[in-house]
């Protein structure tokens, strides 16, 4: 993994915690989810109300807890490699809430993404979001499942505990 593709990664985990409420955020990179694919990013938050508003609707989804995952993909063909060849990266059924591509600026059109699926790209020394994800609605048992894989992977390595 090149350092291009690991500072997507953390500025992915810095992005969203822009977006979390003081409730908290846990964030990890390079985390397994269980019978799908490794998220180069992952993160468990509650997210402000302003943004929480812009993904979903208390009415449709009542909590405000979300597990979201970034895919950093610095060149063309790491992109089509993966979101062409590998259906895990393209189905509805994550045990994850919220799904972004995180891109160098103009590396993927809009609509060459998976339908759930969103675009950050790099702007400036942050992330700028092109194209919001639709909501994954999951369970309850399945958020549990993913808090539960990422607080038991705090201290191994390539794992941050914060972003």
């Amino acid at each position: 993994m090149n350092n291009e593709h690991i500072e997507l990664s953390k500025r992915a985990l810095v992005w969203i915690s822009n977006k979390a409420t003081r409730k908290g955020i846990r964030g990890a990179r390079e985390v397994a989810i269980p019978g799908f694919y490794v998220a180069d990013a992952l993160c468990l938050c509650s997210l402000q109300y302003r943004f929480f508003e812009s993904y979903t609707s208390y009415a449709e989804y009542k909590v405000n807890y979300f597990a979201c995952v970034f895919q950093a993909k610095v060149s063309r063909s790491d992109y089509l490699k993966d979101f062409n060849k590998n259906k895990d990266l393209k189905t509805t059924e994550t045990p994850c809430s919220l799904h972004w591509v995180v891109t160098t600026k103009s590396l993927v059109n809009i609509s060459e993404l998976p339908e759930n699926w969103g675009l950050l790209e790099e702007c400036g020394a942050g992330l700028s979001e092109r194209k919001k994800p639709n909501l994954n609605k999951i369970p309850i048992c399945s958020f549990e499942k993913i808090a539960e894989q990422i607080l038991w992977a705090i201290g191994k390595t390539r794992i941050e505990a914060n972003p």
